[in-house]
């Protein structure tokens, strides 16, 4: 006998159960995003039924729109710290595809060995990124790239089609969709939709590459476990010491590390987060703390 069996649940440590706890404990809780005339936003409530939208348009089966994302499908994002990119947060490991935030101060060259070298299916691009995106090389992008989908300024739909940027992208890849008009047709079913939870706890849920080093850039794969163990240890007392009543303002960028797991603690404990766009200066941050009652940040020694 190699031990007696404990009585103890045996349930997978799969991210669905952290992501959606913070939608369900504090369901008025805001998300909110700079924007260039204010602030954009959102509850928790309203960023779950988002998530389960972008997760059921990236995994629908419409030849037209859909990428028909399977498990194991890697999921680019190129953006700042949104409203939507903690929406790709949720969604994309949930649906057992893996998330990988892309470095936006990469050059075209790096980011088309990136995107090749991790087999993107689909990018998801900030519209006030478009024109260093639309550098990457034609061949870059039509690779492994079924889609590419562009989320509009200042938290809004479209305004970004008619850009030179866009037409530049347009000319090298064919199948461009805004953010709205992508999820547009999933919103009525979000709220009945279910993340699965057959999917294996050592799978990838989230990819990183590494910058700055020596030769091409190296991708780093996170498990559902391991990010699951990652984020129940984050509030802790010696470790970031937080709880739900507490205000975050991540100035580190999504795509360095993961954020360094702030969004995934965000969504466990349903934390009222504030995004800062493309608005990086550090008066607009330090006015945002101010505005909003910041009790947390976290960023390099620099800023």
């Amino acid at each position: 006998m190699n031990g007696l069996p404990s009585t103890m649940p045996t349930t997978p440590l799969l991210l669905k159960s952290l992501f959606n706890r913070g939608s369900s404990i504090q369901p008025d809780n805001l998300i909110i995003e700079k924007t260039s005339n204010g602030y954009s936003t959102q509850t928790y409530t309203q960023h779950l039924h988002q998530s389960k939208a972008l997760a059921l348009a990236l995994t629908a089966n419409d030849p037209l729109t859909s990428p028909r994302i399977q498990r194991g499908d890697r999921v680019a994002t190129f953006s700042f710290n949104t409203n939507r990119h903690l929406t790709c947060y949720h969604a994309v490991p949930l649906i057992g595809a893996v998330l990988h935030p892309i470095n936006i101060r990469l050059g075209p060259k790096e980011i088309g060995y990136i995107l090749g070298h991790a087999g993107d299916a689909v990018a998801i691009v900030d519209a006030t990124l478009l024109d260093s995106f639309s550098k990457v090389a034609t061949q870059d992008l039509n690779q492994h790239l079924r889609l590419i989908v562009v989320c509009g300024e200042n938290d809004t739909a479209n305004g970004w089609q008619r850009s030179s940027s866009a037409k530049v992208l347009r000319r090298k890849f064919h199948n461009v969709i805004d953010w709205d008009e992508f999820l547009a047709p999933h919103h009525h079913n979000s709220g009945a939709y279910t993340f699965p939870e057959d999917i294996p706890e050592h799978s990838a849920s989230g990819m990183c590459y590494t910058s700055g080093t020596t030769g091409n850039p190296k991708g780093v794969l996170y498990s559902h476990r391991s990010t699951y163990l990652h984020t129940l240890a984050m509030p802790s007392k010696d470790n970031h010491n937080l709880g739900g009543a507490d205000v975050l303002l991540p100035v580190v960028p999504y795509f360095h590390a993961n954020g360094w797991g702030i969004p995934y603690v965000a969504l466990m404990l349903g934390a009222r987060i504030l995004h800062n766009s493309k608005f990086t200066d550090s008066t607009t941050i330090l006015q945002m703390a101010v505005d909003w009652g910041a009790t947390y940040s976290a960023a390099v020694p620099a800023m």
